[in-house]
């Protein structure tokens, strides 16, 4: 249930590109800390090895739902919260098949070449498999309950999706001797993927859930709890001492994997972007162990390896495990909220106030498009000059190189012209200019507040002034050669100078009285005789000067997330046909698009 209930509210968009780190942290980082730490509880305590790779393999299954839950809740990047997720959900497959393979050759299992091949191959990939088969079966059996005028399809959806997460973890690990974990993990994120634009009442089937993994998280919880709280009458006072050198030996063993794999995860990045430090040390503090690892624990401690282990060393088995999850959590989990702000990772970069600022300015703009009194006016302005100096007071952290600041200035200034004359354009600088701006406005009329722009402020030595010209000739042309060429994109170089080419054809080609008929349209200067230098200003504007990287991602990221909200209020309206493909099309159009900034859009 508790891995079910994970697996099925991930956000599978932003899972599919973190998804091959999630699967390199969760097998070759599983297997990697679960020998580390064996050798160190080999060596530490003078276990047995079998002994000890099976206590690896039960701490380092990761459950940091508490972290996880945070993040969402501080607003952390959605792709660093899905990557702690997904790893926690994958690992703990992981995690347990070495278990199950460890746990067996302690009980006496031999395994040789072929024999470990063939288990692997049945109860990881035939896991898989069946698992996403058992997903789609029960997709379609949700579907077919998507009637939103009947009072019991979400009744019936809540259901089918527990009875999906049982009948595939009982199915492969009762009857064909599978891994369950992964059969049942694997369903649940093809439910996640496909289930959600079908579902009637999403806010019950998440309360539904939300319950069910509370009640799992209480019994388990409550169970480790009273089985440790009876073993720790009969361990020694030096175990408290060998919990704490586990517990630092663990986080130094998970946080020197993660940093070392920093260069291997960024080559796994669908769109090549690193793990920072600060990033690197949350996944790392973030690593709790919780439910998984106190019922793997549970069971050494019963059933002892049918004899093969001692009791005391059994008891001591979940002791450990015991006090490692009451560590983290009472530490890790605790300390998180204050380490993540320390690390800035919830404070915005400075795109967002780009993107802040320049919406706030078409609000302004917006705002005094009507005729209003002058007392809903000077409200009107109060507020908004309120919400200005709350987005230029916030700190942003500035990400890769620097935002160049004529971009800015371009950015801040799209909407000048829409500005009513006695409402002053916003300059973004610092906040000592802004409160000079704020001193001067005050002081100076409305037209010398307009000359004093953004744009002019912001490019004032920083722009060279020698294209002015060409650049007066392109805005007066423009209007001219759209009336002529037809509508088409500005936006492409070669479009442009392809056009420009049939305009000026034409225009050689008008004799002397179609000129005169025309010559309050036509500026004064000779078209021809400047076409070059506004060929070379159109391709050298296209090409020369880059956008910056990061402020593209922003908004192209920012976009698209209105695009799928727009998208998720109309499914839940129920704007689409019952039993279509439509919204399913359309999410996965956005998914698909996320990464792809640089790719233009169509709209489906």
């Amino acid at each position: 249930v508790l891995l079910a209930g994970d697996a099925m509210t991930i956000d599978t968009a932003v899972a599919r590109r973190v998804a091959s780190q999630c699967i390199y942290l969760a097998a070759p980082g599983v297997a990697v800390c679960s020998f580390a730490i064996a050798g160190m509880i080999h060596l530490y305590l003078d276990w047995s090895f079998l002994l000890s790779l099976t206590v690896g393999s039960i701490l380092s299954a990761t459950d940091p739902v508490a972290v996880v839950g945070l993040l969402k809740q501080l607003g952390a990047a959605p792709s660093l919260t899905v990557l702690i997720a997904g790893e926690s959900l994958l690992n703990d497959g992981t995690a347990i098949v070495l278990y199950t393979v460890t746990y067996n050759m302690l009980q006496g299992t031999r395994y040789d070449t072929s024999t470990m091949l063939i288990f692997l191959g049945r109860t990881v990939f035939g896991a898989l498999g069946l698992g996403g088969i058992i997903g789609w079966v029960f997709v379609l059996w949700i579907k077919s309950a998507e009637n939103r005028f009947e009072h019991h399809s979400s009744t019936i959806q809540i259901a089918l999706t527990l009875c999906c997460a049982y009948v595939s973890f009982i199915l492969a690990e009762g009857v064909l001797k599978m891994s369950g974990v992964l059969c049942c993990v694997t369903a649940c994120l093809v439910l996640a993927d496909q289930m959600w634009p079908s579902i009637v009442e999403q806010e019950s089937m998440h309360n539904v859930w939300h319950m069910f993994e509370y009640l799992g998280n209480t019994i388990i919880f409550f169970l480790a709890g009273a089985l440790a709280g009876r073993s720790m009458i009969v361990i020694a006072w030096i175990d408290y001492a060998h919990l704490l050198v586990l517990y630092l030996a663990l986080t130094f063993i998970r946080g020197t994997f993660i940093f070392l794999s920093r260069p291997i995860m960024r080559r796994l990045s669908s769109d090549g972007s690193e793990i920072t430090r600060a990033e690197a040390v949350v996944i790392t503090w973030g690593g709790l162990r919780g439910a998984l690892g106190l019922a793997l624990a549970i069971q050494v401690s019963v059933n002892r390896g049918g004899g093969a282990i001692e009791e005391h060393d059994a008891k001591r088995v979940l002791f450990f495990t015991g006090g490692i999850a009451f560590l983290t959590l009472v530490v890790n989990a605790t300390t998180c909220p204050a380490l993540i702000k320390f690390l800035r990772l919830t404070q915005p970069d400075r795109t967002k106030q780009v993107m802040m600022l320049s919406l706030h300015k078409q609000l302004l703009a917006r705002a005094f498009e009507g005729e209003h009194s002058e007392a809903c006016k000077h409200i009107m302005r109060q507020m908004l000059e309120g919400v200005r100096r709350k987005i230029e007071d916030a700190e942003f952290k500035d990400i890769g190189a620097d935002i160049k600041v004529e971009d800015m200035a371009n950015m801040l200034s799209s909407a000048d012209s829409q500005l009513p004359s006695d409402v002053m354009p916003i300059v973004p600088s610092g906040p000592a200019s802004q409160r000079d701006v704020r001193r001067r406005s005050s002081k100076d009329s409305s037209s010398e507040a307009r000359q004093n722009s953004a744009v002019v402020r912001f490019s004032a030595g920083l722009r060279k002034t020698v294209r002015e010209g060409v650049e007066a000739s392109v805005d007066r042309w423009q209007d001219f050669l759209a009336m002529k060429l037809g509508r088409g994109s500005w936006s492409d170089p070669e479009l442009i100078c392809r056009r420009f080419e049939q305009a000026k054809q034409v225009f050689s080609e008008l004799d002397d009285s179609n000129l005169t008929m025309l010559s309050a349209e036509l500026p004064t200067e000779d078209i021809i005789a400047e076409h070059e230098k506004m060929k070379e200003l159109v391709l050298e504007s296209a090409g020369g000067t880059s956008t910056d990287p990061y402020m593209l991602r922003a908004f192209h990221k920012a976009f698209l997330a209105l695009v799928r909200a727009s998208y998720w209020e109309q499914i839940e309206h129920g704007e689409f046909s019952q039993g279509s493909s439509n919204a399913e099309v359309l999410l996965n159009s956005v998914a698909f698009a996320m990464p792809k900034e640089k790719a233009e859009l169509a709209d489906l």
